[in-house]
């Protein structure tokens, strides 16, 4: 009986794997496969999710020579004359990181003095569920804090260091003997800040935290670290990504949606919590009709009948069609609508970002989902968005190519990387506040009410407005371009401006609204 059990969950758990895609953003979001073989694939393709090719991109000279063009643009070694940042835009904490980088990388400065320690705990090591490159990320973004920012608090103007900060890690195989163990040492290290990697063991990490350790979370997959306390998520994955997207439609004059969502244990958790709830919202206020088609993931032999059902459902109607699955199965449901004679417009979720699915046919005139700029690697699409964000992305391609990774560079790897520029920045605003970081329940609440925060490539964290179903969740921001066949351009019925995060899609709102008329049940 206890074998079957395990069986039962780590089989569960090769599933979690694919949450985290479905939900995921273009750069910045499981399906239930029956082997591990499989499961290794899907875990492959989350890892390369928006970047195939991206370690050849990232070998090219030019990049590296355009990403230390951008950082030198307009500026001397002390001159911030050529500033791009505004905190009024790209959050609290903007000018000073740019500030920081271009004065770091001019003149590096060594952290020195007691550690801030950081715990992560992270899946490494099984097919299936393997992310070495969150820790590679936080690896290499602690690295330029400490060599070449002066760590936390420094004064880089003056040439007075700050402390450093360091990184253990408990990285553990889709054992759950292995997690807790993974758990309890992270309570035993006493870290300053508990880290959550990718990883699907949330049902026995948050119990054993017990809200007292202040935990930055890289990427929430359940309703478990949507609600956690003391929990500070990177983004807002999948409560950002499906009601932005479910907005969209509706803004776009949509009147009735067909969604495609993936029929597992993990996947009907999502679709439950963070899409069918906002739909049965807008069919009370807006009168649309909707209705979601399961699918089996990683198994093309129901697409057909599933697209014959989601066309007769459309017929009629100003509909369209939302996918929230994992990259492989974008592909294949464009290919089948497409084949099928689909008219109807077409949405899928950040996760279907990926060059599998751009580089068929069938992508072109599809509406994609985004939270923030993409990668280098759709070069045309970055130039659209504003300079502050352009030198980011590319300023830390720079750094991480620099910090020579064991792992392709990856999403994954970025957000590690946003990881540690988060914690340096938080926990620096802490302590020039007079905090103390090792005291956890002031950095807990500190955290938990920071109010416009600035993230690496993201818009900011408002925490301060958070809502209390999904209460770790600070990103709300949506917005969505359209392949051309070619690269991403605007999308028509929008009317978005990739320079200008004010005109995308902000889902507080629509939260707190859902919240109160669709109680979680």
């Amino acid at each position: 009986m206890r074998t079957s059990r395990l069986a039962r969950l780590l089989a569960l758990l090769f599933a979690f794997t694919l949450v985290a895609a479905a939900c995921g953003s273009d750069d910045g979001e499981a399906e239930e496969v029956a082997t591990t073989e499989a499961a290794a694939d899907d875990s492959a393709d989350m890892a390369d999710d928006d970047m195939a090719d991206d370690s050849a991109d990232m070998a090219d000279d030019d990049m590296a020579d355009d990403s230390a063009d951008m950082a030198d643009d307009d500026m001397a070694d002390d001159d911030m004359s050529g500033m791009l940042a505004d905190n009024s835009v790209f959050g609290n904490g903007a000018e000073e990181w740019e500030q920081a980088v271009h004065l770091g990388e001019a003149n590096p400065l060594a952290a020195e003095g007691d550690p801030i320690t950081l715990f992560l705990v992270n899946l490494e090591g099984s097919p299936g569920g393997s992310f070495p490159e969150i820790r590679e990320g936080l690896e290499i973004g602690i690295n330029f804090i400490n060599t070449s920012l002066g760590g936390v608090g420094a004064d880089l103007a003056n040439g007075v260091p700050g402390r450093p900060l360091t990184l253990e890690s408990c990285p553990h195989t889709l054992d759950p003997a292995e997690a807790q163990a993974c758990a309890a040492e992270s309570v035993a290290a006493n870290p300053d800040i508990i880290v959550k990697g990718i990883d699907f063991f949330s049902p026995i990490f948050w119990p054993v935290w017990g809200g007292q350790f202040p935990v930055i979370d890289t990427l929430p997959i359940f309703v478990a670290d949507f609600v956690a306390d003391g929990s500070l998520a990177m983004g807002g994955a999948c409560v950002s990504a499906f009601p932005g997207g479910a907005q969209a439609m509706v803004e776009a004059g949509h009147d009735r949606i067909a969604i495609i969502y993936s029929d597992n244990a993990p996947g009907q958790e999502c679709w439950a919590d963070t899409q069918e709830r906002f739909y049965k919202y807008f069919e009370q206020t807006a009168g649309i009709e909707y209705r979601g088609f399961p699918e089996a993931p990683g198994d093309p032999s129901d697409n057909d009948a599933n697209v014959q059902e989601v066309l007769n459902f459309l017929e009629g109607s100003n509909g369209a069609v939302h996918f929230g699955i994992q990259a492989s199965d974008c592909a294949e449901y464009n290919d089948a609508l497409d084949a099928a004679g689909n008219t109807h417009q077409v949405w899928p979720s950040g996760s279907c970002v990926d060059d599998a699915v751009t580089s068929a046919a069938s992508a072109t005139g599809k509406h994609f989902g985004f939270d923030g700029p993409p990668s280098p690697d759709n070069a045309s699409l970055l130039a659209q968005f504003h300079p502050f964000w352009q030198w980011e992305v590319n300023q830390r391609e720079a750094v991480l190519m620099a910090g020579d990774p064991e792992s392709p560079l990856s999403t994954f790897m970025r957000l590690g990387f946003n990881t540690a520029v988060m914690a340096y920045q938080v926990v620096g605003d802490f302590v020039a506040a007079g905090g103390d970081p090792s005291d956890h329940q002031a950095l807990k609440d500190f955290m938990g009410s920071l109010d416009n925060q600035h993230r690496v490539a993201g818009t900011p964290l408002d925490c301060a407005n958070k809502v209390s179903d999904w209460g770790a969740i600070c990103a709300f921001h949506f917005t969505s371009f359209t392949w051309d066949g070619e690269e991403f351009v605007a999308n028509e019925f929008l009317g978005h401006d990739p320079a200008d995060p004010s005109t995308w899609i902000n889902v507080r709102d629509l939260l707190s609204a859902v919240a109160s008329e669709v109680p979680r049940g």
